[in-house]
């Protein structure tokens, strides 16, 4: 009798948690779906123009170029990471 009430009583919880996950992720889906919906838009874009120098945009071309005269690494060694 015991059991089958401990077991009622943790099913129950699991039920409810599940739930509320699923409200959370409508809620976290709706979110983006606006958030989304405003970029598309452009309803809260600036009106200011983005537009980089003459020099920074040299900068950026330098830079792009530069970073393919180094080979891809065969895999992402986490213990280097920042070392020199």
């Amino acid at each position: 009798m015991n059991k089958v009430l401990i077991l009622t009583l943790l099913l129950s919880g699991v039920a409810v948690a599940q739930e509320q996950e699923a409200d959370l992720q409508g809620e976290v889906g709706s979110l983006t779906r606006h958030w989304l919906e405003l970029q598309r838009s452009g309803q809260m874009a600036t009106t200011q123009p983005d537009r980089l120098t003459p020099a920074a945009a040299q900068k950026v071309t330098e830079r792009m170029v530069e970073s393919f005269s180094h080979p891809i690494p065969e895999y992402f060694a986490e213990d280097s990471f920042g070392e020199k």
